[in-house]
């Protein structure tokens, strides 16, 4: 049967905590994630598995799908290289004295400029004067 009683207040509870239901010190804790243990063993036979030389192979098949226009690589390229895009903050007061750039583009201006650059293997700055990064 599990104790669902409340920790106790006023004194040592027999469970590892003190008397405000904190965990004590020394306290060991639980068993932890019993599938850690294998999957730091697969993680480790792929690692030894894997060579340098592969992973080269892996992203230069990845770099060849997305200047093929896929959208799936041009996904994962981007999303490895630069990150996630996090919410856009739209800016409306000048930032070291520039003004802030209308970045209002239409997303399928986007895919066909990642597109066309990709496929010249170049990318361009999407708003003249904006910088990549």
């Amino acid at each position: 049967m599990v104790d669902t009683r409340a920790p106790s207040t006023n004194g040592d509870n027999g469970h590892g905590r003190d008397r405000r239901g904190r965990f004590a010190a020394g306290n060991p804790g639980g068993p932890g994630n019993p599938h850690a243990r294998t999957a730091a063993a697969w993680r480790w036979e792929l690692f030894e598995a894997v060579t340098p030389a592969d992973v080269r192979a892996v992203v230069r098949t990845l770099v060849r799908r997305a200047k093929a226009s896929e959208p799936w690589a041009v996904r994962e390229i981007l999303d490895r290289c630069l990150g996630r895009p996090g919410q856009a903050n739209e800016r409306t007061e000048p930032l070291n004295g520039q003004p802030p750039v209308d970045l209002k583009v239409d997303l399928g201006d986007i895919e066909t400029h990642l597109r066309e650059s990709l496929k010249r293997a170049a990318l361009q700055p999407l708003v003249p004067g904006l910088p990549l990064l």
